[in-house]
């Protein structure tokens, strides 16, 4: 990166911070001597040089300066081949982004003459000039930094055969010092009470009012309340008042806070001696919300004035002989839960042992002979469309209780399935498996177990 790509870049990188609210304009004439650096167009085959200036300038309005100057700088053509020697004259129109005293970025665009000496060779020629700067005060005086950046074009056709003009980039630092004494600064009375804002502690007091000398109301009672909105003029000293200088009466209820037991009270209630809202049976709860206003003396109530049912049965505590029932029990008049009746079972019109349905050990695999007799039995019950079947499977006592209850029901299961492939109505048949349950014969023979091993039909009425 070139020194002047830098330098661009940090110029780029400063100008947009500081940016902040107007200052009151210093219409004074100022003058600005200042140095600049110049990289200059690469026809004119030179290297980067250095030149200085010294301008005078005037505020006009708002955010425009109009500023007229004298330049001069020197640059040298590589290999030491001559030495351009420019001195100018410059009139330029500045524009204020702002004009912060902290930091004031602007615009600047003008033009002006130059006389070109390179050599023996002179010439004139006119200038063009555009670009960005900025101003930040430096001390309490009005003195200030002044930097920026321009684009110069010049019109400059002698100089070099075949080239008719040159652009030029000039970086530049200075300063700006006005000329005379400062302006007096403004004094103003915004709120029109006839006390200059610089003394005025009460800034806004109401236009017409009367004041002390520090434009402040008069509250001659010294009640916090100023004699214009005070309603009360005489209240003792210290006396709390509300906001129109009358003793306060926070609830609205025609008791003064001083005498109000029950400061609260909403809006328009009727309230006693002291301030407090009647509450006809003692409870506590105030008439105007008591949803139940002649509960018995001494008896718990709710906010609402009604007594409580902490366990939400419908029936109060005073009278709850049960008072940890759940909420949606069925329960008598005394509060306690009311038994429900034991579902029974259905019987079964006929309970049959399937004969011939066997499995392998731990599975529910249907061998081929299970299978066979399965068949004949969906046969049948097919003969009798509305009969509800039930299957049911059953184990030994070998083994876990919980792994028994599974095995006799994935039996059941795969019974209830494969007669359903056969054809039975799966609307009309069910299953289940009850483990070790209700044994038929001894679990301490093996004859016994084998018996116990079964699967059974039982057959429902509709």
């Amino acid at each position: 990166m070139s020194n002047f790509s830098r330098i661009l870049a940090m110029f780029c990188l400063i100008l947009p911070y500081g940016w902040g609210i107007a200052d009151e304009l210093d219409e004074r004439w100022y003058f600005a001597p200042s140095i600049f650096y110049i990289a200059p167009d690469d026809d004119r085959q030179a290297k980067n040089g250095f030149g200085s200036s010294i301008t005078l300038g005037k505020p006009l309005i708002g955010r425009i300066d109009l500023e007229v100057g004298f330049f001069a700088d020197n640059i040298k053509q590589k290999g030491d081949a001559g030495q351009f020697n420019q001195r100018g004259l410059m009139l330029d129109g500045l524009y204020y982004f702002t004009r912060n005293s902290g930091f004031a970025p602007y615009f600047v665009v003008g033009g002006g003459i130059a006389r070109t000496k390179l050599n023996s060779n002179a010439s004139t020629s006119t200038l063009g000039q555009a670009g960005f700067g900025f101003t930040t005060k430096m001390t309490k005086s009005a003195i200030k930094l002044r930097s920026d950046i321009r684009y110069r074009m010049d019109e400059d056709d002698k100089s070099i055969p075949n080239v008719a003009q040159f652009g030029d980039w000039v970086v530049s630092i200075g300063l700006s010092v006005p000329i005379g004494d400062p302006p007096p600064p403004p004094v103003y009375d915004e709120d029109g009470d006839g006390v200059w804002d610089d003394l005025d502690r009460c800034s806004l007091t109401l236009k017409g009012a009367v004041v002390d000398m520090w434009g402040c109301e008069l509250d001659s009672d010294s009640d916090g309340v100023t004699d214009s909105s005070d309603l009360c003029p005489g209240t003792l000293k210290a006396t709390v008042v509300g906001s129109d200088g009358c003793l306060a009466d926070h609830d609205h209820d025609g008791i003064t806070d001083s005498q109000d037991q029950c400061p609260n009270t909403p809006d328009d209630s009727e309230v006693d001696e002291n301030g407090c809202e009647p509450d006809g049976d003692g409870d506590k709860v105030p008439n105007s919300v008591d949803q139940c206003p002649n509960t018995p003396v001494g008896i718990k109530v709710s906010p609402d004035g009604c007594e409580l049912d902490q366990d939400g049965d419908g029936v109060n505590d005073s009278h709850d002989q049960c008072p940890n029932t759940e909420k949606g029990s069925n329960i008598d008049k005394n509060g306690c839960e009311i038994p429900k009746p034991e579902k029974t079972k259905p019987v079964p019109l006929k309970v049959t042992v399937l004969d011939g349905v066997y499995f392998s050990s731990g599975s529910d695999n249907l061998n081929a002979a299970s299978k066979a007799s399965l068949r004949r039995v969906a046969n049948q019950l097919m003969q009798h469309p509305d009969m509800l079947v039930k299957i049911v499977g059953y184990t030994d006592n070998s083994g876990a209780r919980d792994l028994n209850i599974h095995l006799s029901r994935i039996r059941a299961y795969a019974v209830m399935n494969y007669l359903v492939e056969q054809g039975v109505n799966a609307d009309n048949i069910s299953a289940d498996g009850e483990g070790s349950a209700n044994p038929v014969a001894d679990n301490s023979t093996p004859e016994g177990r084998a018996l116990n091993r079964r699967v059974e039909l039982h057959m429902f009425e509709r």
